[in-house]
């Protein structure tokens, strides 16, 4: 762009720093969506909705 009232800025951030931050940025959802869904799975796959002790087994038995 040649227009003087508007002339080029260079970035404000870096394309890595950009790069980086999208990445966060999806690994941050990815982790919510996961845990979100097996915090609900594993609460409404239970026999007893009170009793979140299946839950926290089930969760254990996932990270081991």
């Amino acid at each position: 762009m040649d227009d003087p009232e508007h002339p080029e800025r260079p970035d404000r951030f870096s394309r890595r720093q950009r790069a980086v931050s999208g990445v966060l940025l999806v690994v941050f959802a990815a982790v919510a969506v996961v845990t979100t869904a097996l915090s609900l799975g594993g609460y409404c796959l239970t026999t007893d909705g009170a009793d979140t002790r299946a839950l926290l087994e089930m969760l254990r038995s996932f990270f081991e």
